[in-house]
C-alpha cells in the first residue's frame, strides 16, 4: 500500500458541476428579481391609474343637476364635463419620479321611455337605438360613462385600466318647488 497516494480536494468534474449548479442557482435569482420588479412596476401604475379613475367619477357625479352649462348634468360628454381634463396626468412616485398616465372616458346617453304606448316608460334605450324617438329626449335618464386610464410599461406594451359607472341627473332645489307647487 506504499504505492498509493492519497488525493485531496475537488476534481476538475467536481469543480465544474458545482460551478453549473451555481450559475443556474444565480440565473434564476435574477429571473425571478427581474419578475418581481415587473410586477412591482405593473402594481405601480394599476393603483395610480385605479386613483385616477375614481377621481374622475366623482368629479362627474358632481355635475349632475339638470341645468345648462358648463357644470351641468348635460355637459357631460366624451372627453368634456368635470374639472379633471382628459388627456396626460403624472402621478407622483418619488420627490423626482412621477408615473404618465392618459385619462379618457366616453358617454353613452341611455333613456327609460315607453316603448308600447301605455303610459308607463317600460323600456332602456341607448342613443343608438333604432326605437329611439325622433327628436330624442332632451335630458338623458343616465350617462353610462366608461373611464379609461392607459399607460406604456418598460417594454413600451400599452396597458390599461377602466370602469363603466352610470350618472343620473337630479333636479335642483328651486325646480322641485315648482314641480311641487304645480301639483297641488
Amino acid at each position: 500500500m506504499q504505492g498509493m497516494i492519497r488525493q485531496s480536494g475537488a476534481s476538475l468534474l467536481e469543480v465544474l458541476i458545482a460551478s453549473a449548479i451555481a450559475l443556474t442557482g444565480i440565473s434564476g435569482f435574477t429571473q425571478l428579481q427581474s419578475s418581481l420588479m415587473r410586477t412591482d412596476e405593473l402594481l405601480l401604475y394599476q393603483n395610480a391609474a385605479q386613483q385616477l379613475i375614481e377621481r374622475k367619477v366623482i368629479d362627474l357625479k358632481q355635475f349632475d343637476s339638470i341645468r345648462f352649462g358648463e357644470n351641468s348634468y348635460q355637459s357631460i360628454a366624451t372627453n368634456n364635463g368635470g374639472r379633471i381634463p382628459a388627456g396626460e396626468h403624472l402621478h407622483p412616485v418619488q420627490s423626482d419620479v412621477s408615473l404618465s398616465l392618459t385619462l379618457n372616458w366616453t358617454v353613452e346617453r341611455v333613456y327609460l321611455l315607453d316603448t308600447d304606448n301605455d303610459g308607463v316608460k317600460d323600456r332602456w334605450l341607448n342613443e343608438y337605438s333604432e326605437q329611439l324617438p325622433d327628436p330624442a329626449p332632451q335630458v338623458p335618464s343616465m350617462k353610462l360613462i366608461r373611464v379609461s386610464v392607459h399607460w406604456h410599461d418598460h417594454d413600451d406594451g400599452r396597458q390599461a385600466l377602466a370602469i363603466e359607472t352610470l350618472i343620473s341627473p337630479t333636479i335642483g332645489a328651486g325646480r322641485l318647488r315648482q314641480l311641487a307647487n304645480n301639483s297641488i
